[in-house]
């Protein structure tokens, strides 16, 4: 199996080559993977030139909550500069139909997907990072999930991340050396299990 990671690379984000090379291994065995939180598109490249089918990229595009408070609504953080970025290093998936953007709010485009039936085999979240962000894709996102798919995210290791992905798997594995954890749909608490933060 030949896995390229090359022009993900050549994107920026936050992404390590490692974390990047094993996003791209499973991209190989999914179809329809499903990405929450792709930004300017490097993740995305990584799934999108090793599936052998087609990854919905679902993101706002206007950064985190912590990065608006940061940059304001200017700069690099407005969506239309994310958005147009993502486009560019991912055109010609997006030309093709591999790589199909959702531009929205993570729990309205799970709310969409869930309405439409559609269902993915490989599940990557890197969207919000606090510990309520976190639970609230899982719990969302988990629905879409066929039963035999991989569900992933990035940033284990993060406070906020760490807590929620541990409240709500009975059992998850990491990646050596990287922030990724994994996990199948059957690991994954009900919504009456899960120990939400306080506010």
């Amino acid at each position: 199996m030949h896995i390229s990671i090359e022009k993900a690379k050549q994107c920026d984000g936050f992404m390590l080559d490692n974390e990047l090379i094993w996003l791209a291994s499973a991209a190989a065995y999914h179809t329809l993977i499903i990405e929450v939180g792709s930004w300017h598109g490097r993740s995305t490249r990584a799934l999108a030139d090793n599936t052998p089918g087609q990854v919905y990229a679902v993101d706002h595009f206007n950064g985190s909550a912590a990065e608006q408070d940061t940059h304001g609504s200017a700069g690099l953080m407005k969506g239309d500069h994310a958005f147009i970025t993502f486009c560019r290093n991912n055109i010609d998936h997006l030309q093709h139909g591999a790589v199909i953007p959702f531009r929205g709010d993570s729990q309205n485009m799970a709310a969409l997907f869930h309405d439409c039936g559609i269902k993915a085999d490989m599940i990557f979240i890197d969207a919000g990072h606090t510990t309520e962000e976190v639970i609230n894709d899982i719990m969302t996102w988990k629905k879409l999930l066929t039963e035999d798919g991989l569900f992933c995210g990035h940033d284990y290791g993060r406070f906020g991340v760490t807590q929620a992905v541990d409240s709500m798997t009975f059992r998850k594995q990491i990646v050596s050396g990287t922030a990724l954890w994994f996990c199948g749909k059957k690991d994954i608490r009900d919504l009456p299990e899960a120990v939400k933060p306080k506010s």
